[in-house]
C-alpha cells in the first residue's frame, strides 16, 4: 500500500489483502473524519510507492508477480 497527504487529509492506494488491489481511499479529517472510496488505480499492484497530496498524487513502481515500470497521476478524482 502507498499513500500521501498530511496529518488531516490522507490518500491511500494499492496494496493487498489476499491479493493485489487497485483501490484508492481518501480520508478527510475536516469533513467528518471518515474514509471514502474514490477512483481506482489503472494497474493493480503491491509494493508500490506514492507521493503528493490529496488533490494531486503519484503512484509508481510496485508489481504483482513481476516488477512494473508504471507511474500513475491522480488529480483529485481520477
Amino acid at each position: 500500500m502507498a499513500g500521501c497527504g498530511d496529518a488531516t487529509n490522507v490518500l491511500s492506494f494499492g496494496g493487498g489483502t489476499t491479493g493485489s488491489v487497485a483501490f484508492s481511499e481518501k480520508y478527510t479529517g475536516f469533513t467528518g473524519s471518515f474514509w471514502a472510496t474514490t477512483s481506482s488505480l489503472n494497474q493493480v499492484r503491491l509494493y508500490l510507492a506514492g507521493c503528493g497530496a490529496t488533490d494531486g498524487a503519484l503512484a509508481f513502481g510496485g508489481g504483482t508477480t513481476a516488477a512494473m515500470n508504471t507511474t500513475e497521476i491522480w488529480l483529485g478524482a481520477s
